[in-house]
Protein backbone atom coordinates (compact mmCIF):
# COMPACT_ATOMS: atom_id res chain seq x y z
CA UNK A 1 0.00 0.00 0.00
CA UNK A 2 1.49 3.16 -0.64
CA UNK A 3 0.32 6.30 2.04
CA UNK A 4 0.17 9.95 1.42
CA UNK A 5 -1.92 12.29 3.64
CA UNK A 6 -2.75 9.79 6.22
CA UNK A 7 -4.96 7.83 3.79
CA UNK A 8 -4.68 4.10 2.70
CA UNK A 9 -4.56 3.39 -1.35
CA UNK A 10 -3.57 1.28 -4.17
CA UNK A 11 -3.02 2.71 -7.35
CA UNK A 12 -1.94 -0.37 -9.93
CA UNK A 13 -1.10 0.32 -13.56
CA UNK A 14 -1.97 -3.08 -15.09
CA UNK A 15 0.05 -2.46 -18.09
CA UNK A 16 2.92 -2.93 -16.84
CA UNK A 17 4.19 -7.32 -15.92
CA UNK A 18 5.53 -6.03 -12.49
CA UNK A 19 2.13 -4.88 -11.21
CA UNK A 20 0.18 -7.76 -13.78
CA UNK A 21 2.55 -9.89 -10.98
CA UNK A 22 0.79 -8.23 -8.08
CA UNK A 23 -2.53 -8.67 -8.91
CA UNK A 24 -2.11 -12.08 -9.38
CA UNK A 25 -0.63 -12.37 -6.13
CA UNK A 26 -3.42 -9.97 -4.74
CA UNK A 27 -5.84 -12.23 -5.93
CA UNK A 28 -4.80 -14.92 -3.59
CA UNK A 29 -5.03 -12.96 -0.70
CA UNK A 30 -7.86 -10.94 1.36
CA UNK A 31 -7.03 -6.74 1.29
CA UNK A 32 -7.78 -4.99 4.13
CA UNK A 33 -10.15 -1.99 3.95
CA UNK A 34 -8.97 0.73 2.31
CA UNK A 35 -9.22 4.49 1.45
CA UNK A 36 -8.75 4.39 -2.25
CA UNK A 37 -7.89 1.34 -4.85
CA UNK A 38 -7.27 2.03 -8.50
CA UNK A 39 -7.12 -0.46 -11.25
CA UNK A 40 -5.84 1.47 -14.50
CA UNK A 41 -5.36 -0.41 -18.10
CA UNK A 42 -6.71 -3.55 -16.97
CA UNK A 43 -6.80 -6.12 -19.95
CA UNK A 44 -10.16 -7.02 -21.38
CA UNK A 45 -10.23 -10.60 -20.11
CA UNK A 46 -7.84 -11.05 -17.23
CA UNK A 47 -8.26 -14.26 -14.97
CA UNK A 48 -6.64 -12.87 -12.18
CA UNK A 49 -8.16 -9.65 -12.53
CA UNK A 50 -11.65 -10.97 -12.46
CA UNK A 51 -10.26 -12.90 -9.28
CA UNK A 52 -9.26 -10.27 -7.15
CA UNK A 53 -12.65 -8.40 -7.30
CA UNK A 54 -14.36 -11.55 -7.08
CA UNK A 55 -12.89 -13.05 -3.70
CA UNK A 56 -9.86 -10.25 -2.40
CA UNK A 57 -11.80 -7.07 -2.88
CA UNK A 58 -11.87 -5.08 -0.03
CA UNK A 59 -14.88 -4.94 2.48
CA UNK A 60 -14.53 -1.66 2.62
CA UNK A 61 -13.69 1.33 0.31
CA UNK A 62 -14.46 5.00 -0.35
CA UNK A 63 -13.12 4.98 -3.63
CA UNK A 64 -12.72 2.53 -6.35
CA UNK A 65 -11.38 3.85 -10.05
CA UNK A 66 -11.60 0.92 -12.68
CA UNK A 67 -10.51 1.50 -16.35
CA UNK A 68 -10.06 -1.23 -19.60
CA UNK A 69 -6.70 -0.45 -21.18
CA UNK A 70 -8.26 0.04 -24.67
CA UNK A 71 -8.33 3.29 -26.62
CA UNK A 72 -11.94 2.25 -27.69
CA UNK A 73 -14.67 0.95 -25.34
CA UNK A 74 -14.09 -2.40 -24.30
CA UNK A 75 -17.61 -4.33 -23.70
CA UNK A 76 -18.31 -4.80 -19.76
CA UNK A 77 -19.10 -8.48 -20.14
CA UNK A 78 -15.93 -10.35 -18.92
CA UNK A 79 -16.38 -7.83 -15.58
CA UNK A 80 -19.92 -7.47 -15.16
CA UNK A 81 -20.50 -9.81 -12.82
CA UNK A 82 -17.51 -8.99 -10.33
CA UNK A 83 -18.56 -5.26 -10.75
CA UNK A 84 -22.21 -5.73 -9.26
CA UNK A 85 -20.70 -7.65 -6.69
CA UNK A 86 -18.25 -5.54 -5.02
CA UNK A 87 -20.87 -2.16 -5.85
CA UNK A 88 -21.87 -3.35 -1.68
CA UNK A 89 -18.28 -2.44 -0.45
CA UNK A 90 -17.57 0.97 -2.29
CA UNK A 91 -18.77 3.72 0.10
CA UNK A 92 -18.20 6.53 -1.87
CA UNK A 93 -17.20 6.91 -5.13
CA UNK A 94 -17.09 4.31 -7.72
CA UNK A 95 -15.74 5.54 -11.43
CA UNK A 96 -15.66 2.81 -14.59
CA UNK A 97 -13.83 3.96 -17.29
CA UNK A 98 -13.87 3.10 -21.27
CA UNK A 99 -16.24 0.36 -21.27
CA UNK A 100 -19.31 -0.22 -23.61
CA UNK A 101 -21.96 -1.92 -21.73
CA UNK A 102 -25.67 -2.65 -22.90
CA UNK A 103 -29.06 -1.24 -21.33
CA UNK A 104 -29.63 -3.85 -19.04
CA UNK A 105 -25.49 -3.88 -17.52
CA UNK A 106 -26.31 -0.25 -17.37
CA UNK A 107 -29.18 -0.03 -15.54
CA UNK A 108 -27.64 -2.94 -13.37
CA UNK A 109 -25.36 -1.66 -12.29
CA UNK A 110 -27.17 2.02 -11.50
CA UNK A 111 -29.22 -0.48 -9.07
CA UNK A 112 -26.26 -2.16 -7.31
CA UNK A 113 -24.69 0.88 -6.21
CA UNK A 114 -27.84 2.77 -5.63
CA UNK A 115 -27.52 2.13 -1.71
CA UNK A 116 -24.55 4.71 -1.17
CA UNK A 117 -25.83 7.86 0.86
CA UNK A 118 -24.49 10.74 -0.51
CA UNK A 119 -21.94 8.42 -2.74
CA UNK A 120 -21.63 8.32 -6.86
CA UNK A 121 -21.20 6.32 -9.27
CA UNK A 122 -19.22 7.66 -12.80
CA UNK A 123 -19.40 5.76 -15.91
CA UNK A 124 -16.40 7.86 -17.76
CA UNK A 125 -15.91 7.05 -21.32
CA UNK A 126 -17.94 4.81 -21.92
CA UNK A 127 -20.33 3.70 -24.49
CA UNK A 128 -24.33 2.76 -23.91
CA UNK A 129 -27.13 2.91 -26.86
CA UNK A 130 -29.73 3.68 -24.26
CA UNK A 131 -32.80 3.36 -27.03
CA UNK A 132 -35.48 2.63 -24.59
CA UNK A 133 -36.80 4.11 -21.57
CA UNK A 134 -37.07 1.40 -18.83
CA UNK A 135 -39.93 1.70 -15.79
CA UNK A 136 -37.50 1.97 -13.05
CA UNK A 137 -39.59 2.53 -10.34
CA UNK A 138 -38.60 -1.01 -8.13
CA UNK A 139 -35.21 -1.39 -9.30
CA UNK A 140 -34.36 1.99 -7.99
CA UNK A 141 -36.14 2.05 -4.83
CA UNK A 142 -34.49 3.42 -2.21
CA UNK A 143 -32.20 5.25 -4.23
CA UNK A 144 -29.17 7.81 -2.05
CA UNK A 145 -26.65 8.59 -4.88
CA UNK A 146 -26.05 12.03 -5.12
CA UNK A 147 -24.28 12.45 -8.70
CA UNK A 148 -24.55 9.89 -11.89
CA UNK A 149 -21.48 10.21 -14.35
CA UNK A 150 -21.81 10.54 -17.91
CA UNK A 151 -18.42 12.30 -18.47
CA UNK A 152 -17.18 11.72 -21.90
CA UNK A 153 -20.37 9.59 -23.57
CA UNK A 154 -21.61 11.77 -25.64
CA UNK A 155 -18.28 12.16 -27.66
CA UNK A 156 -18.74 10.68 -31.21
CA UNK A 157 -16.23 7.80 -30.67
CA UNK A 158 -18.60 6.80 -28.18
CA UNK A 159 -22.39 7.11 -27.53
CA UNK A 160 -22.39 10.14 -30.18
CA UNK A 161 -25.02 12.13 -28.65
CA UNK A 162 -24.79 15.24 -31.20
CA UNK A 163 -26.09 13.02 -33.33
CA UNK A 164 -28.59 11.07 -31.39
CA UNK A 165 -29.51 13.71 -28.61
CA UNK A 166 -32.73 10.88 -27.73
CA UNK A 167 -29.52 8.30 -25.85
CA UNK A 168 -28.87 11.16 -23.31
CA UNK A 169 -32.87 12.07 -22.86
CA UNK A 170 -33.77 8.27 -22.50
CA UNK A 171 -31.69 8.50 -19.36
CA UNK A 172 -33.12 11.33 -17.86
CA UNK A 173 -36.51 10.29 -17.98
CA UNK A 174 -36.15 6.92 -16.61
CA UNK A 175 -34.13 8.19 -13.70
CA UNK A 176 -36.75 11.46 -13.43
CA UNK A 177 -39.46 9.08 -13.36
CA UNK A 178 -38.46 7.58 -10.02
CA UNK A 179 -39.48 9.81 -6.75
CA UNK A 180 -35.99 8.71 -4.72
CA UNK A 181 -33.50 9.81 -7.35
CA UNK A 182 -35.44 13.07 -7.44
CA UNK A 183 -35.62 13.21 -4.02
CA UNK A 184 -31.89 12.62 -3.75
CA UNK A 185 -29.37 12.94 -7.30
CA UNK A 186 -28.05 16.39 -7.32
CA UNK A 187 -26.51 15.98 -10.98
CA UNK A 188 -26.15 13.76 -13.60
CA UNK A 189 -22.40 14.76 -15.29
CA UNK A 190 -21.98 14.90 -18.83
CA UNK A 191 -18.72 16.35 -18.93
CA UNK A 192 -16.97 16.56 -22.70
CA UNK A 193 -19.96 15.05 -23.93
CA UNK A 194 -21.04 17.24 -27.10
CA UNK A 195 -24.48 18.05 -26.35
CA UNK A 196 -25.50 22.03 -26.76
Amino acid sequence: FKYGYNTEWLDLDLSTPQEMKLIQILSKLDIPNCDALVLKNVPPNNKDVYNFLMNSFPNGINYFYFKVHNPSATPIDYYFKPLVSISTKVKGSLVIRDCEMTNKQFWSLLKANRHRKEGMIEFSSCKLGTSSVPDLSDALKGFRLERIGLDGWGQSDRSDWASHPYLFANIVKAVGKVEDVRDRLKEIGRYECCLL
